[in-house]
């Protein structure tokens, strides 16, 4: 990859403010909610069209909330992207909290997640597959439980 118009002032990981992180999952987060509250019903085409853009930008978003909390307890970064194993990095008491969220599953979360663990990556680039699998709802509900947790943990009282 050539070098970036930005390249002399990006941070290096482990200078990433959390709560910078957290405006950016958010935005992504918004991002997915105003497209997937634009169009009614959602058997119009035009909302159809959206639904990879709602995807890519939800499963960012987890991957951003989830890469916040890891900054926030200074447990390194990686160029990871599958949420799975960004899940298996944090701290137990928020993986316990998010599990708690849903004890009431037929599936574990981590059966869940496996199903969603490379969205980010796939989603963007649907056309490269003849088919894909996504759990729509979970990772809805993933996202806003996560944003809740990234919320509490890096939100106002660590304000930029």
């Amino acid at each position: 990859m050539g070098k970036t118009f930005n390249a002399e002032k990006q941070l290096a990981a482990a200078e990433y403010c959390p709560q910078k992180m957290l405006t950016v999952a958010n935005s992504f987060f918004y991002a997915a909610e105003v497209c997937d509250d634009s169009w009614t019903p959602p058997t119009d085409e035009r909302y159809k069209q959206l639904l990879i853009a709602i995807f890519v930008n939800r499963a960012v978003a987890c991957e951003i909330f989830i890469k916040a909390l890891l900054q926030n307890e200074h447990i390194p970064l990686t160029k990871e992207h599958n949420l799975k194993t960004l899940f298996d990095l944090l701290p137990l008491k928020i993986q316990a909290e998010l599990k708690n969220c849903y004890a009431q599953m037929d599936n574990s979360i981590e059966d869940k997640l496996n199903l969603i663990a490379d969205s980010f990556i796939e989603i963007r680039y649907a056309y490269e597959y003849s088919s894909l699998s996504i759990e729509p709802l979970f990772l809805e509900s993933f996202a806003r439980n996560l944003q809740e947790i990234a919320i509490r943990e890096l939100g106002p009282k660590n304000k930029m």
